[in-house]
């Protein structure tokens, strides 16, 4: 029960910092977006299926302080968390490096689509929409690169100590 309130916790401070630092942080029409940041490192942290529930509220949260359908960014949050969650845990990374390689593609990855969706909604802006996409994904991945140990430090990692070879060489001594 203990860790539902520091997830909370996680998803309120993420929030007042959408609402309250996020419009502070405006560059060329485009600000960061704490909740996806956030959604983003616990899943590369945590690695389990509480990261998509997480990511799930958490999109569904800026849905609500946003302006796309309703919906939209919830399930975007949780595909996002869906990929780092199932490439981290494929490819074994487990080191914060390589967690942090999955999360910064999958944010390219996830910029790419808010830039699709901006650009079949209006055809006209679509070189605004480009810089506004690009300067996003630099605000969002300097931010996550300062915030994912944050996130680490405070959630830590669900996977297992596992045994290392020379913890296995000294169990046969």
């Amino acid at each position: 029960m203990g860790r539902v309130w520091w997830i909370l916790l996680g998803l309120v401070v993420a929030c007042v910092l959408q609402c309250i630092a996020a419009p502070a942080l405006v560059l060329f029409g485009a600000q960061p977006n704490f909740m996806l940041i956030f959604a983003l490192a616990y899943a590369a942290t945590r690695q389990d299926d509480s990261a998509l529930l997480v990511a799930f509220f958490a999109g569904l949260l800026y849905d609500l302080m946003g302006v796309m359908p309703l919906g939209f960014d919830a399930v975007l949050f949780t595909l996002g968390a869906l990929v780092v969650y199932k490439s981290c845990t494929w490819f074994g990374a487990e080191d914060p490096q390589s967690q942090l390689v999955f999360t910064l593609g999958t944010l390219i990855l996830l910029e790419l689509a808010y830039l699709a969706f901006g650009v079949f909604a209006c055809h006209a802006a679509m070189l605004g929409a480009l810089v506004r996409c690009l300067v996003c994904l630099g605000l969002d991945a300097l931010l996550l690169v300062v915030c994912k140990p944050l996130v680490r430090i405070l959630y830590g990692s669900s996977e297992p100590a596992r045994p290392s070879f020379s913890g296995v060489i000294d169990n046969f001594r």
